[in-house]
C-alpha cells in the first residue's frame, strides 16, 4: 500500500486559542473572573490518501505523533488514538482530530507530523513521510519569545494561560525592549464612538479578587528606570480636557495606592491648562487627599510660576497646628481710591464693599496713603490680582489667565496687600534718616513710608500709637527708594 498524506490546514489550533482570549476579554467587565481553564490544544489534520496509485476509500485506522525534526529527532507527543481510529476516507480525502497527550508539544519551534495508517483495523501500520506542520501566516507572532518588529521598534510578547511549576500565574505578561525610543510593555487605547454620555472607553481594565490572606492584583506594574532614565509602573495619558488619564475604583478600601522607596510615590503632570494633574474626591466623610511621610513632608507642592502663586490653593479655611513662613503674608483687597496703585505703595483703609461674584465675604477697600503717621494704615501693595483667574468653589478647573498680571491697579481692581513679613516698600528719608530696626509710618509724601513720629510720655519718647506698620531692614540716609521693610501691623 502506497499512501500519500498532504497537510492542508491547522487553522483550528489558532482559532481555538484566539476565541479563548476573546471570551475572557468579553467577560472581564461583567463579573469577577473564574480560574482560567487550559485552552483546547486539539487541532484538525486533513489530507489525501492514495492506495496502489488510486484514491483510497473506506474505513482506516490512523496513528499520529508530533516530532521536532523531519527525520530522527525527538517525539514531542502522541495524538490520542481514540480520535484517529475508524476514520472514513472518501475518494482519498480524510480528516481526523489530533489531541496531543503531552502538554507543551507546541512552543513555537518547528514541528512535524508523523502518520501511520492501516485499513479496517487489520494488518500492520505503514509509516508515511513526516509532514511539516505549517502555521497560519503570522500565527507564530503570538508564541512565547516571538519578536514583532517594524522600522522603529521591536517588541517581545509572551502570552500565558498559566505558568507551570511556578507559584504564580499571569493571564497576560508582556515585555518590550528598545534602545532608541519609548517602550511600552502593554499599550492599550479604548475608543468609544457612542454619542451617549453614559458610555465609557477603557484602555486597560483590571479586576482582582483574593481569598483569605492571599493577594490579587487587577493591574500590576513595575518599572526600572535605570540610573538616569524615567520609569512609570502605571502611566495614564488623557489628550483632552475632559479625559481621565488614570481611574481606579474600589468600594471596599483604597482606590489608588502607590509606594516608593526612592522618590515620588505619586506624581501627576498636566501639560495643558485649566485642569488638575491630580484630583482627589471623597464622597464620604474622610479626607479627599491624605499624605503621610515618616521622615519627610506629608504633602509637598510648588509652582513653577515666577510669582510663586500658588503652590497650594484652596477657597476654604486652612487648619494647622503651626505654620512657618519665609515670605510675606498677603490678603486680597480692592483699590477703593480714585487713583491707580502700584507695587510698593503704602495704603490706608478706605472702607468695605459688598462681595464680588464668586466670593462669599465682603471685600476690604484701600487707597494710597496721603498723610504722615496715619492710624488707618493697612499695609503695602504687592501686585495686581485677577479674581477671574481663580477656579470657582469646589471646581478643580482653573479658567486660566494670569493671577498676578503686571501693571498698575486701576480703581475698582483687586490687589495683593502685604500685611506681615518682608516686602519692598516706597520709603522716604524726609522725616529723618533710617537705620535697620527703625519704626516706620506713613509719610507726608503720598504712598511712601517714613520714620515714625514719636511722642513723649512721662519723659519717655515713644512712637505714635496705632501709626507704625513696620520696621526698616535697610539703611536710608537721604532721598527716597524702594527699601526692604518688615511689615507688621501688630
Amino acid at each position: 500500500m502506497r499512501s500519500k498524506i498532504v497537510l492542508t490546514s491547522v487553522l483550528t489550533l489558532v482559532a481555538v486559542l484566539l476565541s479563548f482570549g476573546l471570551s475572557r476579554a468579553q467577560n472581564i467587565v461583567n463579573e469577577p473572573l473564574a480560574p482560567a481553564a487550559a485552552p483546547n490544544d486539539t487541532f484538525t489534520y486533513q489530507g489525501s490518501l492514495v492506495e496502489n496509485g488510486n484514491p483510497a476509500s473506506g474505513v482506516y485506522d490512523f496513528q499520529a505523533s508530533i516530532w521536532d525534526s523531519s527525520s530522527g529527532g525527538t517525539k514531542k507527543s502522541d495524538c490520542n488514538t481514540s480520535l484517529t481510529q475508524n476514520i472514513s476516507v472518501d475518494h482519498g480525502l480524510f480528516s481526523f482530530v489530533c489531541a496531543p497527550l503531552t502538554n507543551g508539544a507546541f512552543n513555537g519551534s518547528d514541528r512535524y507530523m508523523e502518520v501511520e495508517v492501516k485499513k479496517d483495523s487489520s494488518g500492520t501500520y505503514t509509516t508515511l513521510p513526516r509532514q511539516s506542520i505549517t502555521p497560519v501566516p503570522y500565527a507564530w507572532s503570538l508564541r512565547p519569545g516571538a519578536t514583532i518588529a517594524d522600522e522603529t521598534s521591536s517588541v517581545t510578547l509572551n502570552v500565558f494561560g498559566s505558568v507551570f511549576g511556578l507559584t504564580w500565574k499571569e493571564g497576560l505578561y508582556a515585555t518590550a525592549e528598545d534602545d532608541t525610543i519609548w517602550v511600552y510593555g502593554i499599550y492599550a487605547r479604548g475608543i468609544n464612538s457612542s454619542t451617549l454620555s453614559s458610555r465609557s472607553a477603557l484602555g486597560v481594565y483590571g479586576s482582582a479578587r483574593a481569598e483569605g490572606s492571599n493577594n490579587a492584583y487587577g493591574l500590576y506594574g513595575a518599572a526600572d528606570p535605570g540610573t538616569t532614565g524615567s520609569g512609570y509602573a502605571v502611566y495614564g495619558y488623557g489628550d483632552a480636557a475632559n479625559e481621565i488619564s488614570g481611574f481606579f475604583t474600589n468600594t471596599l478600601g483604597i482606590s489608588l495606592r502607590s509606594e516608593s522607596d526612592i522618590d515620588h510615590a505619586i506624581e501627576g503632570i498636566r501639560y495643558g491648562s485649566n485642569t488638575s494633574a491630580i484630583y482627589a474626591y471623597n464622597y464620604g466623610t474622610g479626607a479627599g487627599f491624605f499624605g503621610l511621610s515618616r521622615q519627610g513632608n506629608g504633602i509637598q507642592t510648588y509652582t513653577d510660576k515666577s510669582d510663586q502663586n500658588y503652590g497650594v490653593y484652596t477657597s476654604d479655611n486652612l487648619y494647622s497646628l503651626n505654620y512657618h513662613l519665609r515670605g510675606a503674608m498677603m490678603r486680597v483687597v480692592q483699590n477703593g481710591g480714585s487713583e491707580p496703585l502700584e507695587a510698593g505703595d503704602v495704603v490706608v483703609f478706605s472702607g468695605i464693599d459688598s462681595s464680588p461674584d464668586g466670593v462669599d465675604v465682603p471685600m476690604i477697600r484701600v487707597s494710597r496713603a496721603t498723610s504722615a503717621n496715619s492710624t488707618a494704615v493697612a499695609g503695602v501693595v504687592y501686585s495686581r490680582f485677577d479674581l477671574a483667574a481663580l477656579p470657582a468653589d469646589g471646581d478643580d478647573n482653573s479658567p486660566g489667565g494670569e493671577l498676578t498680571p503686571a501693571g498698575p491697579i486701576q480703581p475698582g481692581e483687586y490687589l495683593l496687600l502685604v500685611v506681615e513679613g518682608p516686602a519692598l516698600v516706597k520709603t522716604s528719608a524726609v522725616a529723618g534718616a533710617l537705620q535697620p530696626g527703625d519704626l516706620l509710618a506713613t509719610s507726608e509724601q503720598p504712598g511712601y513710608a517714613g520714620k515714625a513720629a514719636s511722642v513723649t510720655m512721662e519723659g519717655i519718647a515713644i512712637a505714635l500709637p496705632g501709626a507704625t506698620f513696620g520696621k526698616a531692614l535697610e539703611a536710608l540716609s537721604e532721598g527716597a527708594k524702594l527699601l526692604y521693610v518688615y511689615v507688621t501691623l501688630k
